[in-house]
């Protein structure tokens, strides 16, 4: 979405089987969209950064991270990618990526289910501390059905109540706008934006 603060879709989500890994999901969904214009609009050196737990899959990761680059790099936008960064520590590691964050235009996030039901918790701080900053903060899932249908009822296996609002994710990371299937369609949607 154009506001800042994560996006997040209302309660009529479609619901969405998939078999590949989360991240993987968005190297397939513009192969068979219309050829853009490259440049096109003012996304036009504009930095997006990258959140997401494709960084723990070393390979699939790569191939996702290749696929975002040359996506941006057409539209003369500027990746900015995590794994890019030389740092060694954790700690080293965690202001380099908030620095990232500080420098961007936008933040494209994957809150795909990670480990479980839920989002990655780290790209989750990174939406959060986006949003505090005042950044335009995209997000999408491979899995946008709401918070009981993926458990199964009004509470999980451990007896804690899941959440009733309709949504993919827990409400702290919803603004009521749009959440995306894939990469590719919240970067194009962010690509219009620009262009009006």
């Amino acid at each position: 979405s154009s506001a800042s603060g994560a996006s997040c879709a209302s309660a009529l989500l479609p619901r969405r089987l998939y078999v590949m890994p989360p991240f993987l999901c968005p190297l397939f969904s513009s192969l068979d969209r219309p050829k853009q214009r490259s440049h096109e609009g003012s996304s036009a050196m504009s930095k997006i950064y990258i959140a997401g737990p494709a960084v723990f899959n070393a390979d699939m990761g790569a191939a996702y991270y290749e696929h975002v680059r040359r996506l941006l790099r057409v539209h003369g936008a500027t990746p900015l990618i995590p794994v890019d960064n030389e740092a060694t520590g954790a700690a080293e590691i965690r202001a380099k990526n908030m620095e990232m964050i500080r420098q961007c235009d936008a933040v494209i996030a994957d809150l795909s289910p990670f480990r479980s039901h839920e989002p990655d918790c780290g790209t989750a701080f990174e939406v959060g501390y986006a949003a505090a900053l005042g950044k335009t903060v995209l997000v999408f899932t491979s899995d946008r059905r709401s918070m009981r249908e993926k458990y199964g009822g009004a509470c999980d296996a451990a007896g804690m109540t899941v959440e009733d609002f309709g949504l993919p994710f827990n409400l702290m990371l919803c603004d009521g706008a749009e959440v995306f299937g894939s990469f590719d369609d919240a970067f194009f949607h962010f690509v219009r934006q620009c262009s009006k």
